[in-house]
């Protein structure tokens, strides 16, 4: 998905989910791209990057990759699973599945009203990382990473 001008206003996002095996039993990894470069953009509810639940398979997974290059981007989310989280990253409660979450800032300005985190269930592989290559960025006090 992308999104380059004029007003993108979104109450909660999932990017990148996988909780059960496909249709056809065969396990594989959902592999998301979100591209913002520019105008104003707004995430007002939950903004979760990448998770792996419930009965996928063992050899699932997921992978969300969040690139910023330009415009405004206001991330005022607040995870419903976690207090004063407003980016909820790589969760994996699968044993041999894996959840990895990319976000990447290149421009624009990026303002977050909560924290931003790796999810604290990792009972599969996780990996989750925070690219800053230009822009502004503004955690408005909140923290990155854990406590």
């Amino acid at each position: 998905f992308g999104f380059d001008r004029g007003t993108l206003d979104i109450s909660s996002l999932k990017v990148s989910g996988r909780s059960a095996l496909p249709g056809n039993g065969v396990n594989s990894v959902n592999t998301s791209d979100i591209y913002l470069a520019g105008g104003n953009v707004t995430i007002g509810g939950t903004l979760v990057l990448s998770e792996v639940v419930s009965t996928a398979g063992t050899g699932s997974g997921a992978v969300s990759n969040l690139y910023i290059s330009g415009g405004a981007v206001n991330l005022t989310a607040s995870d419903a699973t976690v207090a004063g989280v407003a980016v909820n990253m790589a969760r994996s409660s699968v044993a041999g599945t894996e959840s990895t979450a990319n976000i990447v800032l290149t421009g624009g300005t990026t303002t977050v009203s909560g924290h931003i985190q790796k999810h604290g269930e990792a009972v599969g592989a996780t990996s989750a990382t925070l690219t800053l290559e230009g822009g502004i960025l503004n955690m408005s006090g909140n923290r990155i990473g854990g406590a």
